[in-house]
């Protein structure tokens, strides 16, 4: 808001605000009249989607080291956002999140904090693994309301907990709550699948039943039911237009994303903005 006083910008503005948030993210931001100095934050290669250490994917991590990355970076840009009155909202793509938002004229834009660039819906789709499936289904590249904001942090809390608990009883309760607030979550619904595959897996074993003496299987109705619900699951997430993108692309991926900062900014300006309705 300081900033925003010092350079004149109108505080009503919705494009103003975004301005000087992704100025805050991307840049040295100064407040002279206080000497207040924000650096930019920088993006953290290292474990980047929390294997080793899941803490890494926390907000409270960025604050703490000035180094986030795409699940970190957006969900602190949302707090501000919330706290400034802007306008901003969280879209996935495969294996991904960044920050989408509306200007005053209605034209949405996309914030890609992973290079701190503006970034083209076009940019997103040339990555191969967004499928048309996915954008009807509006499980990528959609603006996420709160409805859908708040089960993907339910996901979120169960995807922390399998990391370090595994799952059980409580991942199950979680995933059904994030699944029932929205039902196309599709992290939520990949993450179900797995759990009754780990299920389906531990039943099977105790039984004695491998690959070899699969057919086993129809001696018990129960097992048999797990498995059609198993099958039916992966059927859901495929019916969906989920793709995966395997993390030696994903870094690839990140890679283009800086060689192609320049160009896709230049392109930002050139191509006429997706106008999307809000839910």
């Amino acid at each position: 808001r300081e900033k925003m006083m010092e350079l004149h910008l109108d505080e009503n503005s919705n494009l103003a605000k975004n301005y000087l948030l992704f100025q805050f993210f991307a840049d040295t931001l100064e407040i002279k009249s206080k000497s207040i100095k924000h650096l930019p934050f920088e993006y953290d290669f290292d474990d980047f989607w929390g294997r080793k250490d899941w803490s890494k994917m926390f907000v409270q991590k960025l604050l703490i080291t000035g180094k986030g990355q795409c699940n970190s970076l957006p969900r602190l840009y949302l707090i501000l956002a919330e706290e400034i009155g802007a306008e901003a909202h969280l879209a996935l793509s495969p294996n991904h999140s960044y920050i989408k938002f509306p200007d005053d004229g209605g034209n949405w834009h996309n914030i890609e904090l992973t290079n701190n660039m503006l970034s083209t819906d076009a940019f997103i789709l040339n990555s191969g693994y967004v499928k048309a499936e996915a954008i009807q289904n509006k499980i990528y590249m959609h603006p996420l309301n709160d409805q859908e904001l708040l089960s993907n942090y339910f996901d979120q809390l169960a995807q922390g907990y399998i990391r370090k608990y595994g799952y059980d009883g409580f991942v199950e309760e979680v995933l059904d709550t994030a699944l029932e607030i929205a039902p196309r979550n599709i992290t939520a619904q990949l993450s179900k699948a797995n759990l009754q595959t780990v299920k389906l897996k531990y039943a099977t074993e105790r039984l004695g039943i491998t690959q070899e003496n699969f057919n086993e299987i129809g001696k018990y109705p129960e097992l048999v039911q797990l498995y059609r619900s198993v099958m039916a699951q992966y059927e859901t997430v495929d019916n969906l237009g989920y793709a995966e993108m395997p993390q030696e692309l994903y870094e690839k991926w990140l890679s283009s994303v800086g060689e192609q900062e320049q160009q896709q900014l230049d392109d930002s300006f050139k191509v006429k903005p997706i106008k999307q309705k809000r839910d």
